[in-house]
């Protein structure tokens, strides 16, 4: 299912840059963007996980944005939200394309459901999560973008869980997000 998902957002992009070949991104001083994100992941031991992250920024300088954002997951074991800020670095080509790096820093809490495992209420995390990576947006238009990027995660607790079942306190995550810029 993430390989479906994945080749459909390629062959978006690629076949939509012809439509976009004149778009000048608007990523100057004084712009606000609301961006959101997400990913559904079909392929893990509680049946599917959800992830959805939204924020709102602002460029204090050219292609800088700084901004402060919230991630909501689940699935039936756990929920989780994190609060936060982040900084991003758009690397303005003069084209639709626009690669990105970002960094942040989030309060995270989960709490596991007790009724489905027979877990104490020690399972349950209030932690600092730190987020870096990178991507690429797409501008459909000056103020519109799609967003497809990855983020290296890690906690001062062991949040996740890895393919082997074990819990850790780092993983990897893909999104796909839109993001609309404003003045």
């Amino acid at each position: 299912m993430r390989i479906l998902g994945i080749a459909m957002a390629l062959i978006l992009l690629v076949t939509g840059s012809a439509f976009a070949q004149d778009v000048t991104p608007n990523l100057d001083k004084g712009t606000k963007a609301l961006h959101v994100a997400g990913r559904l992941d079909t392929d893990t031991p509680a049946d599917f996980q959800w992830n959805l992250d939204l924020g709102v920024g602002y460029f204090f300088w050219d292609n800088i944005e700084l901004g402060a954002g919230v991630f909501l997951g689940g699935n039936d074991i756990f929920k989780r939200y994190d609060l936060g800020v982040y900084g991003r670095y758009n690397v303005n080509t003069g084209t639709a394309w626009v690669p990105f790096v970002y960094l942040g820093g989030f309060y995270a809490g989960m709490e596991v459901d007790d009724d489905i495992y027979n877990v104490s209420s020690e399972t349950d995390f209030d932690t600092a999560v730190g987020k870096v990576g990178g991507g690429v947006a797409w501008f459909l238009r000056e103020n519109i973008s799609l967003d497809v990027s990855v983020n290296y995660n890690w906690a001062s607790d062991d949040l996740w869980v890895n393919q082997d079942g074990e819990s850790t306190d780092s993983n990897v995550t893909g999104l796909l997000g839109l993001r609309f810029y404003f003045d």
